[in-house]
């Protein structure tokens, strides 16, 4: 995988900023002033904060409440922090939490246009092979996706950017053909009959006539409704589902007949409360009296995969017109060639001439199959705040690229829904491998000093045991330290009371800390930050912040 490197801040929804000092609040509001607040707070970054960190439309900081950089976090938070407190002292510390990843190149137009993307479904008519519901193995979709998009599309835009979404076959179609249900009548084979108007009715051919049959004629047309219902057939474990009637009829009136087959999921022995949906074939016998059969077409009606149906003939004769309808079979198959499918999604960009496709082997869209497999939001196939991608996503990850390896990272895009007017967005986060998958956090500080808010992001370190031994060692030769190695050696602390000996004034401390942050942190760059807690006679601890300057050696920060 390719490295991206992006800083992203966690969407908070609310302020918390508190002062804890119940007594002095008390004692301020007494005295009608402005209470200060004097313990280190929290700042939780709202949406309003990230549209203000930029006035254009779809910018970086809205699409994905992220910062470009630690150093643009810095700089864009520090100065809203001061809207945020009413009274502070130098020395106060506000801590934001940002979530970060890094490798990601933030000029890439690409990455928001990802996100916004419009989108394209491929239909049926789409497919190159006719009937075929997905592409083949053989079959180039790149090519053919330009083309349809090239006719879909009236007026594209340069840089316009469209999220197609289509089914392949990972492997060559087989003729999985099988029947599902095959009615072959000589009696009416377990269908019932229903009379709702007029005194004919369905009649059963016998192993004379292999049919079963519907007149409404007696002498002459009468008005009849007559249906013959099937019992309920369990469709449950089959797809590609698609039906084939074998019939002849004659007479009535041709350009109204008042035959129908009908399907219905909902039937519960009352024809006029059910939903039916009319079956229409194409392949019709002649309407003369030669009484010759047609066998039909098969007609898809897979929209009733997986479900329990009812199939009903239904007969309408008026006194002006009737005809005669035999019917000798009715069967149901599912299947077909088939092979196993994959949902794929692929991004496509109008360079100004034509689409051409994004190579985005970092990003990845979550597809229907994936919610089903993380269960939670598998019911409406999308995130929301009760069912949060970060519960699932990183876990997702691991089954979906067993093989990462230290550093991959990847854009997962997915649906959320927030509810009220927003409702569904679709959104992204951005997650990194180092041993597990997850996006990496850290804790921005913000010190205010003498009247505005100051980034203090330095890397906390607390010196322990083993670097005050390091130290110890790394300095036993050291010209002019042999009092104070000697009694760090013995204490494991540094002695910072003056006058005596052994006391480690601020030059000789600062050469100690180099040596220990050169052999913790071996790869910093100019300008990282460092804040070290040490352990102190007689103060306990002492904390320093120190630069990595540009000759490779730590000074003190002010």
């Amino acid at each position: 995988m390719k490295k991206f490197k992006y800083i992203i801040v966690t969407f908070l929804c609310g302020i918390l900023l508190v002062s804890c000092n119940d007594e002095l609040d008390a004692a301020f509001e007494e005295a009608g002033e402005a209470i200060p607040v004097l313990n280190d707070i929290t700042y939780e970054l709202t949406s309003a904060d990230f549209a203000a960190f930029d006035a254009g439309d779809d910018d970086i900081y809205e699409v994905f409440n992220a910062f470009p950089s630690i150093e643009d976090a810095e700089i864009k938070i520090a100065p809203i922090l001061s809207d945020k407190t009413d009274v502070a002292v130098n020395g106060l510390n506000i801590f934001v939490d940002i979530e970060y990843l890094t490798g990601i190149n933030t000029n890439d137009e690409d990455l928001i246009g990802f996100v916004n993307a419009d989108k394209y479904e491929l239909k049926a008519t789409d497919y190159l092979t006719p009937e075929s519901g997905a592409f083949l193995v053989s079959e180039n979709e790149e090519m053919a996706i330009k083309d349809i998009l090239t006719r879909e599309i009236s007026i594209p835009k340069e840089n316009d950017i469209i999220r197609v979404e289509y089914l392949k076959y990972t492997e060559e179609r087989v003729d999985g053909t099988k029947i599902v249900s095959e009615t072959n009548f000589d009696t009416f084979q377990g269908w019932t009959p229903i009379n709702i108007i007029g005194d004919q009715e369905w009649s059963e051919g016998g192993t004379r006539f292999m049919n079963v049959q519907m007149s409404g004629f007696n002498g002459s047309p009468v008005e009849n409704e007559d249906w013959l219902i099937s019992p309920k057939l369990d469709f449950s474990e089959n797809s590609g589902l698609k039906i084939q009637i074998d019939q002849t009829y004659a007479f009535g009136d041709p350009n109204n007949l008042g035959l129908q087959v009908l399907i219905s999921n909902d039937y519960s022995n009352d024809v006029a409360t059910a939903n039916w949906e009319e079956i229409t074939f194409t392949n019709l016998p002649a309407n003369d009296s030669n009484n010759i059969y047609v066998l039909s077409e098969f007609v898809d009606i897979s929209k009733f995969d997986g479900q329990v149906v009812n199939i009903a003939l239904k007969y309408e004769s008026t006194d002006q017109a009737s005809t005669r309808w035999r019917v000798r079979q009715i069967k149901v198959e599912a299947g077909g060639l088939d092979a196993p499918l994959e949902q794929l999604f692929s991004f496509f960009k109008y360079n100004g001439t034509e689409w051409e496709v994004i190579e985005n082997e970092n990003v990845y869209v979550v597809r229907d199959e994936d919610y089903d497999e993380m269960e939670g939001p598998a019911r409406f196939k999308s995130f929301s705040n009760s069912v949060l991608p970060e519960n699932y996503l990183p876990t997702f990850l691991e089954r979906e690229f067993p093989f990462a390896q230290q550093e991959d990272n990847i854009l997962v895009i997915y649906d959320f829904f927030y509810g009220g007017s927003t409702r569904t967005l679709t959104t992204a986060t951005q997650y990194v491998f180092n041993d597990i998958w997850a996006a990496p956090s850290v804790t921005l500080k913000f010190t205010y000093k003498d009247g505005r808010w100051e980034s203090n992001n330095a890397t906390p370190y607390e010196l322990v045991e083993a670097d005050y031994d390091f130290i110890a060692t790394e300095l036993a030769n050291e010209e002019g330290l042999d009092d104070e190695i000697s009694n760090l050696d013995r204490f494991g602390n540094f002695n910072r009371r003056e006058g005596g000996p052994t006391y480690w004034d601020n030059d000789e401390l600062l050469q100690a800390l180099n040596v220990i942050l050169k052999q913790r942190f071996p790869e910093s760059e100019t300008g990282d930050l460092y804040e070290l807690t040490i352990s102190a006679f007689p103060t306990g601890t002492e904390i320093y912040v120190l630069e990595l300057g540009e000759n490779g050696d730590y000074i003190y920060v002010e």
